[in-house]
């Protein structure tokens, strides 16, 4: 049966949907939230920075997994290493979003 999904597939499309999931959580607030910080000149930067990683990241992981590492342990080491980046980043993001609303009810 062609139709039929096994269990690698359904959790590769998992993991799919999960990543850009991710992506559009992000990027949608990116620039409210480095606006906030202080960093509104630097918005456009930023934005086309991700793009620049975007189109040359994966040839270039591409290449590493051709020639020295299992692309299945690249594919997993690279997305460890987003979420041990993601732990910090939420724990700074959290902080930031209790020091606003600490300032909010100062100046009410």
């Amino acid at each position: 049966m062609k139709n039929e999904i096994t269990g690698m597939r359904l959790r590769l499309i998992v993991m799919n949907f999960l990543q850009f999931a991710v992506w559009g959580a992000y990027l949608t607030s990116m620039g409210t939230y480095l606006f906030n910080i202080g960093l509104g000149a630097k918005i456009g930067l930023f934005y086309a920075m991700q793009g620049i990683v975007s189109l040359f990241m994966p040839a270039i992981m591409g290449i590493i997994a051709d020639r020295w590492v299992p692309a299945q342990k690249l594919y997993g080491f690279c997305h460890f290493m987003a979420a041990v980046f993601m732990v910090p980043l939420l724990r700074c993001l959290l902080r930031e979003s209790f020091r606003l609303r600490k300032e909010r009810r100062l100046l009410q």
